[in-house]
């Protein structure tokens, strides 16, 4: 089964042994494509908290929500009313609009 070279059992079948091999990596190797793309999108994510306009904010005042479906950070205390509402509504910006005063004076 080490060797490349058709064995007695292929002449029975459609598709040498090794073709089924060759299948598994593929599938295998598109597996792994796709999980290091997904990698790829959240190391950039976690590296725009480091970029302009948050790159002056504190970074436990930094808080991972969707817009549209897509994540973003937001400074917990430089954001807006308007701004939160503007967000897709989930139990971190529910808990910011009830709880916290984004239009306190500093």
């Amino acid at each position: 089964m080490d060797s490349i070279e058709p064995q007695l059992i292929d002449y029975y079948k459609d598709f040498p042994f090794m073709v089924n091999i060759i299948n598994n990596l593929n599938n295998e190797y598109n597996v792994l494509e796709e999980k290091n793309k997904e990698l790829i999108k959240e190391l950039k994510f976690y590296k725009s908290a480091f970029e302009y306009p948050l790159n002056n904010s504190a970074i436990f005042n930094l808080v991972r929500v969707k817009c549209n479906g897509e994540d973003q950070w937001i400074d917990r205390v430089k954001i807006t009313e308007q701004e939160l509402k503007k967000l897709d509504q989930c139990n971190t910006v529910k808990y910011l609009l009830e709880n916290c005063n984004p239009r306190c004076e500093r």
